[in-house]
């Protein structure tokens, strides 16, 4: 019996890891809006996104380091989306839907620095969005 359980407990283990570190994520950002895949179940519109920013971090040796593309939503539109429950417990926060971006991004089959992307999300946002600030 005890065996039995280590076992059941190392596979799960082992499953979340595997979910965790080898699922591939996905970002799609078109006309109609930006998803996620591990953060939204369905496209997030321009018309909710009323501010696009990248957030950084000081680091002592390297300077600023990008986190996260920061959109800000505009008041009570985080209450409609349809996130995941990871996304809705990590990634929105008072009106502000958290992108993560990193070092090894590939856009298009090309590596992709996370100003770049920031500067894409937020030109899509400034052409199909309504008064983004």
């Amino acid at each position: 019996m005890f065996t039995f359980v280590i076992t059941i407990l190392f596979f799960v283990m082992g499953l979340a890891i595997y979910r965790t570190y080898f699922s591939r994520r996905s970002v799609v950002v078109s006309p109609d809006g930006i998803k996620d895949s591990s953060i939204t179940i369905e496209t997030v519109p321009w018309s909710a996104v009323d501010a696009v920013e990248l957030k950084t971090v000081s680091r002592a040796l390297t300077g600023q380091q990008p986190v996260a593309v920061l959109l800000r939503l505009r008041p009570r539109a985080g209450d409609t989306l349809k996130l995941t429950r990871r996304g809705r417990m990590l990634f929105l926060n008072n009106d502000a839907l958290w992108i993560p971006v990193g070092g090894g991004m590939i856009v298009d089959g090309n590596p992709s620095s996370p100003e770049s992307f920031s500067r894409t999300i937020a030109a899509y946002a400034r052409t199909y969005g309504k008064g983004l600030k």
